[in-house]
């Protein structure tokens, strides 16, 4: 009788068990995030208002969140283990860059706190009257900041499969895979992987918002639709992550009301950045209102960031990126320019003065303004085609010299941005030297057998280019004083400039070749000094090759023979066609009737000017010709021409 009463009590208290087990299965225990009023700490508290105005998160979630924004928290229960609590520290600067996170309700079931612990690796700890930690360090406690070490929360794998399976269950897997995960916090720790860097996370929400996500990570096909993010689901998603990392008053946050509305700018162009970042913010100052001063200046002073295109790379992507490099290495260029034309202003200047006065003292006191104003205009027309031609030389060397150091920056961009899959070697393999000990790390390492045999290699090398070169330009310049004595009016400049093209575009390939043999033979040990050494070396050829011809035409023609100019009509009419080439004070004559009618010095300046110009217009249309031919043309046609003739060429040998 008394084991049937046994029996009978044990099935009560277990159908009793199993019923309030499930009673506490069915209530659900709502939690918030609170800020406290010293906004020194964040509780985990129950609500106080109506929880359908947040989404619902797993701890996992919520945790992620607090480790992905950088804070430091503690995890916990209560003594009896109905609920759990997170204490979430905040720093002083994070207080301070007014960062709050929107309030977030915690569905959480007692009885599953415990495996809600262990699935993320986690004891919980007791939680005390006075809602405060445990000091004393027990195996039941879990501190992030000592913790987050040893078991970092999600994997590469595991951030996926949660973006995966609940915003885009319909898209294949393979697409979210494309994307590189690394971590936000310590950049260059593959460990601690957890989230996506600014620009990646703001390229890939721009395309899911866009429906364009298969162009974004480059898949081929007919690529996938996502009209998915316009449902509730994925759009809170989008929605509270601006939230979650937008700005909110201080004094808002301590009176415990979040900002409901997220600022506009963060919606529009940083929908996935972290305010607390100083970089951020600095960005932020200088480039968020276009109509402020502060924008203004920080145009100006981007010029001389270097480290403006880093930030903007990391932010915005690398398109971005080089964009604005390229600019800023344009704008600084530019600077350079200015400083190579003012010498010219200087002396335009000048000598527009000089003319002006020469003009005005051989006329009466009492001269019309009209007059003043038409030697005025004769001054200035007189001297601006030379002028003209001075600014368009300069401007064109300016321009080949800023895409050659260009392409060198770009290069060096691109492999320090991780744009290309290799990596440049410290030393370089042609290098020849000695094996030594490093003084920094102990390895060893090739260095220079001596390093004054080395430089004085190198200058040797320069000189012996100097030298080609002269050699070179003294054999021209033979070929041209034969050519030269001869009555210039007669020649055809604008075919000059064509030949000349031509011949400068072999000649700067063969002495391309010519230099790199020569800077090879100087035996550089890494590859920044090999690049320096080449780029001048181009730089003084491009300069060379360019000028000559223009400086032979304006300066040293004239200088030369002062008298090769002229139709053989106007010569007898001046009465030098005796005169000798060279003789410029035999030629010098001028034609007077009460007045300076007819002068050859006018002559022989109008003539070399137009002869510039005829030269300067043919050559520039035959380099543009060549340079579409030998880049596109050439190596289009070939292609198509080996591709037909290949298969027929198989057939025959078949």
């Amino acid at each position: 009788m008394l084991l049937i009463f046994s029996v009978a009590v044990w099935i009560f208290h277990h159908f009793a068990h199993v019923a309030a087990q499930n009673v506490q299965h069915s209530q659900v225990q709502q939690l918030k995030i609170k800020a406290a009023q010293d906004i020194s700490s964040w509780t985990l508290e129950d609500p106080d208002e109506s929880p359908e105005a947040s989404p619902s998160l797993r701890p996992d979630e919520l945790l992620r969140r607090l480790k992905d924004a950088g804070l430091s928290y503690r995890l916990g229960s209560s003594a009896a283990g109905e609920f759990v609590f997170c204490l979430v520290r905040l720093p002083e600067q994070t207080a301070q860059a007014n960062l709050a996170f929107y309030p977030i309700d915690l569905q959480l079931d007692a009885d599953h706190a415990q495996r809600y612990a262990s699935d993320l690796g986690m004891l919980l700890g007791l939680r005390s009257e006075s809602c405060d930690f445990q000091e004393i360090d027990t195996c039941e406690s879990y501190d992030s900041r000592t913790g987050e070490a040893q078991s970092p929360l999600g994997t590469l794998e595991d951030v996926w499969a949660d973006l995966h399976m609940r915003f885009c269950p319909q898209i294949p897997r393979r697409v979210f895979q494309h994307y590189p995960l690394v971590s936000g916090l310590d950049k260059g720790n593959d460990q601690l992987s957890s989230i996506l860097p600014p620009s990646q996370r703001l390229r890939m929400l721009l395309s899911l918002v866009g429906d364009d996500l298969p162009g974004a990570v480059g898949t081929m096909g007919p690529g996938l639709k996502l009209d998915q993010w316009k449902k509730p689901k994925f759009y809170n998603c989008l929605l509270h992550t601006c939230r979650n990392f937008g700005a909110n008053r201080v004094a808002r946050v301590a009176a415990g009301h979040t900002q409901r509305e997220f600022p506009r700018a963060f919606s529009l162009y940083f929908l996935m950045q972290d305010p607390r970042d100083a970089t951020f913010q600095r960005l932020r100052m200088k480039f968020g209102r276009p109509g402020s001063a502060l924008f203004r200046h920080g145009l100006l002073s981007g010029v001389v960031d270097k480290q403006l295109p880093w930030s903007l790379q990391h932010y915005f992507g690398q398109q971005i990126g080089f964009y604005f490099a390229f600019m800023q290495h344009l704008f600084s260029y530019g600077f350079a320019l200015s400083v190579l034309l003012a010498p010219l202003l200087a002396v335009y200047s000048v000598d527009w003065a000089r003319h002006l006065v020469q003009a005005v003292a051989q006329e009466k006191p009492l001269f019309l303004l009209d007059e003043m104003v038409s030697e005025i205009s004769d001054a200035s027309q007189s001297r601006w085609p030379l002028w003209s031609l001075m600014i368009g030389l300069t401007t064109t060397i300016w321009g080949q010299c800023v895409i050659e150091s260009w392409h060198r920056q770009e290069k060096r961009l691109a492999r320090q941005w991780g744009c290309h899959p290799w990596r440049r070697a410290l030393t370089r393999p042609s290098f020849r030297g000695k094996l030594a000990v490093s003084r920094v790390d102990g390895r060893l390492v090739l260095v220079h057998r001596n390093r004054r045999l080395f430089q004085a290699r190198v200058i040797a090398v320069n000189l012996c280019f100097l030298s080609i070169w002269g050699i070179v330009f003294a054999v021209l310049g033979a070929i041209f004083l034969r050519a030269d004595q001869v009555q210039v009016a007669t020649e055809n400049y604008a075919s000059l400039g064509v030949m000349f093209s031509v011949a400068s575009v072999l000649m700067y390939h063969l002495f391309r070749l010519v230099a790199n043999a020569l800077t090879e033979a100087e035996n550089h040990r890494i590859e920044a000094s090999w690049e320096t050494s080449i780029l001048l070396k181009k730089w003084a050829l491009t300069v060379i090759v360019q000028c000559y011809p223009l400086l032979h035409l304006l300066f040293i023609r004239p200088y030369l023979w002062p008298c090769a100019y002229g139709n053989p009509e106007l010569r007898q009419t001046l009465g030098i066609e005796q005169c000798e080439f060279w003789d410029q004070e035999c030629c010098d004559q001028e034609l007077r009737n009460g007045q300076v009618v007819l002068s050859f010095a006018d002559v022989r300046g109008d003539a070399v000017l137009r002869h510039a110009r005829q030269f300067i217009a043919g050559w520039l249309v035959s380099k543009i010709f060549m340079h579409n031919l030998l880049k596109w043309i050439i190596p289009r046609l070939w292609f198509s021409l080996h591709a037909r003739s290949l298969p027929t060429l198989r057939r025959r040998l078949c």
